[in-house]
């Protein structure tokens, strides 16, 4: 009967108390196709070992239902599994909380593995973001970067890189990331994925970008100061020499700003300083640099002017005159309107036998 295939015998007082019903379930249910259960069986009085009984029923010679079955010992892979499923635990553990991302892509570049750091960068969802191209989310300054770590990586000799570049937040906002990556082969040489992490850099580049201001831009008028004056004048000048073209400075010089300074104190004159910035920065050209030598003193490097010299002297004069007209105008200066023209003076340079003090003195000589 299947009552009398139904008992696993005496074992069951070494059977652990959680596992017996799935054994005597087995045992009962067993039919002539065969099943097997896994237990924990008490092998002595301090330790358990995984058993695994492989059960079927059957007629004897009389008629009367039988049980056949094989135990077998499989401690050591329920081990092995029970390790592996600690392991993973482990991986998917720090996978999720590593404020890193951690990221793998095909050999077409589409994420095809992403972690939740990736949500808390960019704001896209891992559902939304597998699949699609990595070129979707770098900025537009940043692809050819991009592309160009791409064909080493896919067609070159680089097995891992590093750089940086921006990518682009849901918002629309970049985000600075510091990218590792490598390509994973298959047995032919192959690159057929991608694997890395993005590191969110950001506010380093902010604090970058802070220092480099400091030490080249004039804090109050936002225009290069004299140390990036100087560096893009001898610049110029190095160009204008190879290049054959003149180049040209104006030195330029409020008449009574320290009148104005003054009187109205330095509140009004630091305002007068950064709308005469204001004017000038909107006359000039993309290739010249206007720049802040300090006090009430500025100056303009105009760049690739005629070879000949007589012709680019016309162009630097025809440049100071508009600034002469243009700084004309009054100035708002809070509730009152003043008037601050400029004295300009000018020299050209091209043949590099002068050095960079020495044009400035010219530059100045010239403007009194």
């Amino acid at each position: 009967s299947a009552q009398q295939i139904g008992q696993p015998g005496i074992r069951e007082a070494r059977v652990h108390a959680d596992d017996l019903p799935r054994l005597r379930e087995t045992y009962r249910q067993a039919g002539p196709t065969p099943s097997s259960v896994d237990y924990r069986y008490r092998s002595n009085e301090a330790s358990w070992v995984w058993l695994r009984d492989i059960v079927s029923s059957a007629s004897d010679s009389g008629g009367q239902a039988v049980l056949r079955g094989l135990t077998l010992d499989v401690s050591p892979q329920r081990q092995a599994a029970l390790a592996l499923k600690d392991s993973e635990s482990r991986y998917r553990e720090v996978i999720e909380h590593v404020s890193e991302v951690i990221f793998r892509t095909d050999h077409q570049g589409r994420w095809t593995l992403l972690n939740p750091a990736w949500e808390e960068l960019t704001g896209y969802s891992i559902a939304e973001s597998l699949g699609r191209p990595v070129s979707e989310f770098v900025s537009a300054e940043d692809s050819p970067l991009l592309e160009a770590l791409t064909n080493q990586l896919l067609h070159g000799n680089k097995s891992q890189l590093r750089d940086e570049l921006r990518l682009l937040t849901r918002a629309g906002e970049p985000r600075w990331v510091s990218v590792f990556v490598r390509s994973s082969q298959d047995a032919e040489g192959r690159v057929i994925a991608t694997f890395g992490t993005l590191t969110d850099i950001t506010e380093r580049k902010r604090a970058e970008e802070e220092i480099r201001r400091l030490a080249f831009y004039d804090s109050l008028t936002e225009l290069p100061n004299r140390s990036l004056l100087y560096d893009r004048l001898r610049l110029a000048m190095a160009s204008a020499a190879r290049s054959r073209h003149h180049g040209a400075i104006l030195f330029l010089d409020l008449d009574n700003f320290k009148d104005i300074n003054d009187t109205l104190g330095h509140d009004v004159g630091d305002e007068l300083l950064r709308q005469v910035a204001s004017r000038m920065r909107g006359t000039i050209r993309e290739t010249d640099t206007l720049a802040r030598l300090g006090g009430d003193e500025f100056v303009i490097i105009l760049n690739d002017l005629h070879p000949e010299q007589a012709q680019a002297a016309v162009e630097a004069e025809t440049l100071g005159s508009k600034l002469l007209h243009l700084l004309a105008e009054p100035f708002r200066l809070g509730e009152h309107e003043r008037h601050c023209t400029p004295s300009i003076g000018a020299t050209l340079f091209g043949d590099g036998e002068v050095n960079v003090d020495e044009l400035l003195k010219q530059a100045d000589l010239a403007m009194y």
